[in-house]
């Protein structure tokens, strides 16, 4: 699945994609710019990732190319290929309107997809290459200031770091690629200044802002270092405590 602003596509195991929901800049890909209640079929196949921004959607194909669909009503209706050569893409989330997709080439090419105003359109930024970095990441995010990477289950940052999201155990910039102390990650999601890590284990983490609540830990105060999210804990305004019942 993938959504935002009230349309919502899904990728099915042949590489065929369906969506519903709001269509008024043709981001479900089918050609016309309907509302649709029941899902209709993308005009695209051999799909292996999908991601969103706020008026469309991005597909990777199974050999590299990259299509857009929405942004522009009369330009995407039907999906239209932007790129190639890419290898990965990954979904970032800045703000209720900006949403990112982080693009890797099969060359180490690091760029920024995103729509902006005023006409919705899409348009794709060249970051730098991972290759330069002298890590080339299985995956990456990019959004704003900051740049998080995967290579071999362990997480590298740099970047602003303004709420401590780089969970560095300190608020702030840093110029230098840094390694966290969390082994085994295999996703990453990002939400404006909240970075959460899910490792190969099924453990959840999370570091960054909390003002909502949003690091799962019954306060709202910020962490510059790692919190592990836990599911089905009961708590108060006071926190909780995690004790060994003596099963383990």
């Amino acid at each position: 699945f993938s959504g935002y602003g009230q349309s919502v596509i899904m990728l099915f195991d042949n590489g065929s994609v369906f969506g519903l929901g709001t269509n008024n800049n043709g981001q479900l890909g089918d050609g016309t710019n309907a509302q649709r209640n029941t899902p209709v079929q993308v005009n695209i196949n051999q799909v292996i990732d999908i991601t969103s921004f706020y008026y469309g959607f991005y597909y990777l194909l199974d050999d590299g190319d990259l299509y857009v669909s929405g942004g522009n009503q009369e330009k995407y209706a039907i999906p239209e290929k932007v790129m190639e050569n890419v290898r990965s893409i990954e979904q970032s989330m800045f703000s209720q309107w900006d949403l990112y997709t982080t693009v890797i080439t099969n060359d180490g090419e690091l760029y920024r997809a995103r729509n902006e105003y005023p006409n919705n359109d899409h348009y794709i930024y060249g970051i730098g290459n991972l290759v330069d970095l002298e890590n080339e990441f299985e995956k990456a995010y990019a959004y704003r200031e900051n740049l998080i990477g995967i290579k071999e289950g362990n997480v590298f940052v740099a970047g602003q770091n303004s709420y401590g999201e780089l969970a560095l155990g300190y608020d702030g910039q840093t110029q230098m690629l840094t390694m966290l102390e969390l082994n085994n990650v295999t996703e990453i999601f990002v939400a404006y200044q909240t970075v959460y890590y899910q490792t190969a284990d099924n453990r959840f983490f999370a570091s960054g802002k909390n003002n909502r609540g949003q690091l799962g830990n019954f306060s709202n105060e910020d962490s510059n270092e790692l919190v592990e999210i836990f599911f089905g804990l009961k708590g108060n305004a006071q926190g909780f405590t995690v004790e060994d019942d003596g099963n383990g």
